[in-house]
């Protein structure tokens, strides 16, 4: 929303969220203000929105002309129609260091072998998730796998075009209202960056994840040291577990959680605890607003049972020129085949539509600073959850081979 308001002769414009909806908490507001008079506070829920100090504000008015939520993106560079692949790393170490078919990663050590820069989302040593910036491949590890919590990008768009002036190849990872911000932050094209978004169902807040943690040490009796969402460590592609590592008795304990029997993940996989704004996600169409989309190829089985991969297999759309012609370089470190954009959008709904916002998400949050909110959220498990117990994703793959050897 903008808010328009008469001092003496002019017309003030300034960023005003009259709706949690209206807001993805990106902080291109906050990042293009030259009078730093916008900040971001957060709200109840842990969501964080700007608020503008009127004694600093200017009224530039560049604040809602970047906003992603109120300006689209230029689309003449983008490809008629995207080009889409199944794809995995043949580097294997990527791969299971990834969420999907390491793709991310082997794009990453291209830009880094050309002695450019990587942003990303990682999560600290006090389990808080936020975007860094990474110029080693040693790095890498660290902005690897999913993360269900909203990255925190404060002063990061700054950082990327500061790198941009430098010549330098960029590539920069979030999530597409991120990387919606990111191109509107710029005001230009810049041929030395390359964006890569991930599919994005939704976002919980790093309160809720840090309340979860609480929970967490509470059940296992110990300190988190190091949490993954779907880490390979646990399960292999397709199964859904967490891995946490915690000290408990002056020894390092590993745990892994299954998703489905988890008040966190079980929320997250069911659309329940997201910020406002993902019910009604501007992104969430076939208009891509980065160079390069990835995601897990999920359903990969019903369009060639043959490419099945239990290291995982990406989704990859190439949503721009930039992005074939960065591909073809990398082409010989990946396998791949060509796919059709609705093989990809069959088992990733985000590309055509956003999350479907649950009746119960009005009263989520609301009990959110009680010590134990996780611990009574109530999980309704279904039959096929029980089912994944006992058929994993990697004996359903087994079944179909055998099912269809069996027909040969």
């Amino acid at each position: 929303m903008v808010k328009e308001c008469i001092i003496g002769d002019s017309m003030e414009k300034c960023i005003n969220i009259t709706k949690d909806s209206d807001c993805c908490g990106c902080r291109a507001c906050e990042n293009i203000c030259p009078k730093k008079a916008i900040k971001m506070v957060e709200n109840s829920e842990g969501f964080l929105y700007p608020e503008v100090d009127k004694e600093k504000c200017v009224n530039c008015g560049l604040c809602t002309k970047i906003c992603p939520w109120l300006n689209k993106i230029k689309r003449d560079k983008y490809l008629e129609k995207p080009i889409c692949y199944a794809a995995k790393a043949k580097d294997k170490k990527i791969q299971k260091n990834s969420s999907s078919g390491g793709l991310f990663g082997v794009i990453a050590e291209y830009v880094l072998n050309n002695n450019g820069v990587v942003f990303g989302s990682t999560m600290t040593d006090k389990l808080k998730v936020k975007h860094i910036m990474i110029e080693k491949k040693d790095e890498l590890v660290k902005i690897m796998g999913s993360k269900y919590v909203i990255s925190d990008t404060k002063g990061i768009y700054s950082k990327v075009k500061e790198e941009l002036l430098k010549k330098k190849y960029v590539l920069f990872s979030g999530v597409p209202c991120q990387i919606s911000a990111l191109l509107n932050y710029l005001q230009k094209d810049y041929e030395n960056l390359i964006t890569v978004e991930i599919v994005c169902h939704g976002v919980p807040s790093q309160k809720l994840f840090d309340k979860y943690i609480e929970y967490l040490e509470n059940k296992f009796g110990g300190k988190i040291l190091n949490y993954q969402f779907r880490s390979k460590k646990a399960a292999n592609w397709g199964t859904f577990k967490g891995y946490a590592e915690l000290i408990k008795d002056n020894k390092v304990v590993n745990k892994k959680i299954n998703a489905d029997f988890d008040p966190y993940y079980w929320s997250f996989l069911y659309s329940k605890n997201y910020r406002e704004s993902c019910y009604n996600c501007k992104f969430a169409n076939n208009k891509r607003n980065a160079d390069i989309t990835l995601g897990d190829f999920w359903g990969i089985e019903n369009v060639d049972l043959n490419f099945v991969d239990y290291d995982g297999v990406s989704a990859v759309i190439l949503n721009t020129k930039k992005a074939k012609d960065y591909f073809n370089k990398i082409s010989d470190d990946v396998e791949k085949i060509e796919v059709s954009y609705e093989d990809i959008c069959k088992s990733n709904g985000q590309l055509k539509n956003p999350s479907k916002r649950p009746a119960e998400r009005d009263n989520w949050y609301q009990n959110i600073d009680d010590f134990n909110f996780i611990k009574n959220i109530k999980i309704s498990n279904n039959l096929r959850d029980y089912v994944k117990i006992i058929f994993p994703q990697k004996l359903k793959f087994k079944i179909k081979k055998l099912i269809k050897n069996s027909k040969c």
